[in-house]
């Protein structure tokens, strides 16, 4: 476990899935001890109709040196 996180607000501010590009983190300067997090979470709703589901997620890694 990660101690570092006890503080971290992270776990709480979710955000939906969407069509769009959205940046999940961001750097301005070099930072050999920063970390960042990305957590997953699915759900669906009680009154969905049961059948197969599934979504495709494309994740990027961008660096400008």
């Amino acid at each position: 476990s990660d101690t570092t996180l006890s503080l971290s607000t992270f776990d709480i501010q979710d955000t939906a899935i969407t069509s769009q590009y959205q940046p999940v983190a961001t750097e301005s300067g070099v930072k050999f001890q920063s970390r960042n997090f990305l957590v997953l979470k699915t759900s669906i709703s009680p009154s969905t109709t049961a059948g197969t589901y599934n979504q495709q997620l494309t994740f990027m890694v961008a660096s400008n040196f």
